[in-house]
This record gives C-alpha cells, sequence and structure tokens, in this order.
C-alpha cells in the first residue's frame, strides 16, 4: 500500500502543469529561455516524484531540487515549487526512513521538512511516529496534536496518537483516539484493530471480537487478526471459533509464531479437555519458539504448559524457570504460580484459555 505522504503528491499532481506553464510564460517575460536548465530539472524531478517510492527515488528528488536551486534561477514561480518538491521529498524520505527503523536519520528529514514548512501536518505526524518509536512519547503527543490541529480532518494523527496511548497503557485515552479516527475514515483498519485492542484490554471482550471481525473483512489476509480473534474467542469461552482462527492464522502465515503460540496454549490449557491436545500443543510450541520466541517468556511458558499437560512435569518446571528469568515484573506471580504447579506435578488449567 502507498506510504499517505506519498498519497499526498499524487493528490496535488493536478496543480503542477498549471505551475509549470506559469514558470514557463514567466521565462518569457523575463526575456530567458522558456526551457530553462532550472525548469528543465524541476519537470524531470516531477516526473521522477510521481512514481517514487524507495528512499533512493526521494534522495534523487531531493538532488534534482539542489541542481536546480544552484543554476540560480530567478524565477518566483520555479522557486516556489522547487520548496514544495523538497518539503515532499524530505517528508516522504523521512516517512520511508521511520518505517525502515532508520530513526536519527529520519528525524533529520522531517526537522528540515518542519524549518521549510512549521504547519506541515503530515510531517508532524511522521515526526511524531518516529519520537515514539525512539520512546519520546512527550514529544510525539505534543507533535501529533499539532498535527491533529492543523490537519483537521485527517484521520491518521488520532490514529497514531491512539496507538502511542495503547503502548503507553492509556487505553481509555487510546480507544477515544480510534473513536475520532474512525468518525472521519470509518474503513481506517489499523483504527478499527487498534479500537479492538483498546476493548479489549478494557475488558469488552464482546465488543472487541465485533471489531477484530470488521478488520478481516478490510483485510482478509491477514493472519495476524484471525489470531486475535480466535484469542478474544478463547477468552470468552469460544472455543471452537477460537481454534477454527487459529488453524486459519496458522495457514495464511506459517512463519507467524504467534498464532502457534496461542493455538498451542489453547491446546495445553483449555478448561475444557475436547480442546486439549497433547502431542500437537508439544509440537505447536516448539515451532512457535523455533519462528520467534526463542527469548519470549510467553512462548517458552507455552512450552511449559504443554509439557506439564502431558505430564512431562520435570521437564515442564525446568522450560518454566527460563521463561520466569525473562518475565516481566507485573507478571511474575503467575508465572511463579505455574511453576509451583509443576514442581507439585499438576497441570495449568487457564479459566479464560490463555493469558
Amino acid at each position: 500500500m502507498e506510504h499517505p505522504i506519498v498519497q499526498h503528491l499524487r493528490r496535488i499532481a493536478r496543480f503542477v502543469v498549471a505551475l509549470l506553464l506559469i514558470v514557463t510564460m514567466q521565462g518569457i517575460v523575463h526575456g530567458q529561455p522558456a526551457k530553462s536548465l532550472a525548469a528543465s530539472i524541476l519537470r524531470r524531478a516531477f516526473e521522477l516524484s510521481r512514481e517514487a517510492g524507495t528512499e533512493a527515488e526521494f534522495t534523487e528528488v531531493l538532488a534534482m531540487c539542489d541542481e536546480a536551486a544552484a543554476q540560480g534561477n530567478n524565477l518566483p514561480a520555479a522557486a516556489r515549487y522547487e520548496r514544495k518538491l523538497r518539503i515532499w521529498a524530505l517528508e516522504a524520505r523521512g516517512a520511508a526512513l521511520v518505517d525502515s527503523g532508520q530513526f536519527a536519520q529520519a528525524l533529520n528529514d522531517l526537522d528540515a521538512a518542519l524549518q521549510l514548512d512549521p504547519k506541515s501536518a503530515s510531517a508532524l505526524r511522521s515526526r511524531g511516529k518516529c519520537l515514539a518509536r525512539l520512546g519520546r512519547q512527550d514529544e510525539a503527543f505534543v507533535d501529533l496534536d499539532r498535527a491533529i490541529e492543523l490537519g483537521r480532518g485527517d484521520a491518521e494523527p488520532f490514529a497514531q496518537r491512539g496507538e502511542i496511548n495503547y503502548a503507553v497503557g492509556r487505553f481509555r485515552e487510546a480507544l477515544h483516539d480510534y473513536e475520532q479516527a474512525l468518525r472521519l475514515k470509518p474503513n481506517h483498519a489499523g483504527a478499527v484493530v487498534g479500537r479492538g485492542h483498546a476493548k479489549y484490554r478494557l475488558g469488552h471482550i464482546a465488543a472487541a471480537v465485533t471489531d477484530y471481525t470488521r478488520a478481516i473483512k478490510l483485510r482478509p489476509r491477514d493472519a495476524t487478526l484471525y489470531t486475535q480473534r480466535g484469542n478474544a474467542y478463547a477468552d470468552s469461552g469460544r472455543y471452537t471459533e477460537a481454534a477454527a482462527d487459529f488453524r486459519r492464522a496458522m495457514k495464511l502465515d506459517p512463519s507467524y509464531g504467534r498464532a502457534f503460540q496461542s493455538a498451542a496454549w489453547l491446546m495445553s490449557t483449555c478448561p475444557d479437555p475436547r480442546y486439549r491436545n497433547e502431542v500437537l500443543a508439544i509440537e505447536l510450541s516448539k515451532r512457535a519458539i523455533e519462528l520467534d520466541g526463542k527469548s519470549n517468556h510467553r512462548y517458552l511458558e507455552t512450552l511449559a504448559a504443554a509439557l506439564a499437560n502431558a505430564g512431562y512435569y520435570d521437564e515442564a518446571r525446568k522450560v518454566q524457570e527460563r521463561a520466569l528469568q525473562r518475565t516481566p515484573e507485573g507478571s511474575l506471580s503467575s508465572a511463579e504460580l505455574k511453576l509451583d504447579l509443576f514442581a507439585a506435578g499438576k497441570p495449568f488449567r487457564d479459566g479464560k484459555a490463555r493469558r
């Protein structure tokens, strides 16, 4: 899917032809050739920008802007367009750098864009996202608040602010932000999913299932959504639906470890014996660890629960001890309870079928 900032340039493309015509006419008025070198460079930069979608292409557009500026073109319209194109390329490259995890370089680009245009809502939005990824949430909130103020009618800054509120545990505020995003853009898939997460954490499990179902309609091949809905189904005792969602997720993306972990947890800990499977639970929990959970306490705890469910209590205790070493402080009491159960030769049964 094309990045929103790149889409921004597509939307203003219809104005560019008229602007370039102005450049040409001013060249004639000033007695300069209609196809001046600077104007020619800017035309080439514009043509590239129409299809640009990579960091390298955005860099090339910026290099052309530098080249045009170096010509010392005194045409006001050309100078204005060069500035607009430079801002766009800085924003687009900055957004691409954020998405690829190159946060320091991204901040340089986005700061430069905002120096040229302090009221750029899209640059503020991208910088807010970057700052949040760097753990600088307070600064991120400032940028996103300003982006919301400037970009009236734009759902993105609300959705991004919702993500940050969710990440810092402010679930009610996150829910409000996602609601605002969906008011502006009802089919914003990320906001639908985010709202589902917020409802889930607030204990509104049935409402979360509704949002996950809606998100699946928007992104029917997204394995994460089936896994999330499956977890919510399991928490509400709808084990048949949960198992079906986990199977679907594993089929859609055989490399997504969380789907295997969730399925293994259900098969290991479900209070209803019809949904437990000793052999498959161990197999799936090991597969999850192989895929992406070698150092994840949840994945290790799932393997421990699967081993205990199959009666291998000594092995389960050893694995749970490894999980305990990686467990965050807020979950220690639960992890220690499981360790005590395994040491006593008892399996763990989850009242909700998962943590």
